[in-house]
């Protein structure tokens, strides 16, 4: 009758000596140890052992071309959002209908840290947000245009009630 455990512990052995890593190209115990170790099966490579440097080259090298392929599945790209640039902020979902970003008020970006901006309100107030909440100004132009936009349709209100205020008076 054999003992299940040294069993277990020969199989574990085997598995980590034998058994090489996708992306170092050896084995987690030569990465452990700076050796390969005797395995109770003959090894069939006799290629030299890499050194540690040539396994972290590799690595970087595959974690590089994996984030590229990453980025290019999820379309990514750099954002062009600079210190001093004029931002909208999001807006907080109140509904469904409602704008995503708070047109009324743009902002200026006072710092940038990675992917995080510090932005300035006209009443100085400062907030901090992921840069993914802040949306570049392209134009003054363009934010003029949605200003008088937004004017045209306060006016539009505004004139409408007044109508219907003379009419409920008129009747």
């Amino acid at each position: 009758m054999t003992n299940w455990r040294e069993n277990l512990a020969k199989g574990v052995q085997f598995y980590n000596n034998e058994r090489t890593h996708s992306s170092t190209n050896t084995s987690p115990a030569e990465l452990m140890f700076g050796r390969r170790l005797r395995a109770s099966l003959p090894i069939l490579s006799t290629d030299q052992l890499l050194i540690d440097d040539d396994v972290r080259e590799i690595d970087t090298v595959n974690k590089h071309l994996g984030k590229e392929a990453a980025d290019k599945r999820r379309q990514a790209k750099e954002s062009e959002i600079e210190v001093g640039d004029t931002v909208f902020m999001r807006a907080r979902n109140t509904d469904k209908l409602a704008a995503r970003f708070n047109v009324e008020e743009p902002c200026k970006i006072v710092k940038k840290t990675g992917a995080t901006v510090v932005i300035e309100t006209k009443d100085g107030d400062e907030y901090r947000r992921n840069i993914t909440a802040v949306k570049k100004i392209i134009m003054n132009i363009v934010w003029t245009k949605v200003k008088k936009k937004q004017q045209s349709k306060l006016n539009n209100k505004k004139k409408c009630k007044q109508k219907m205020r003379a009419e409920e008076r008129r009747q």
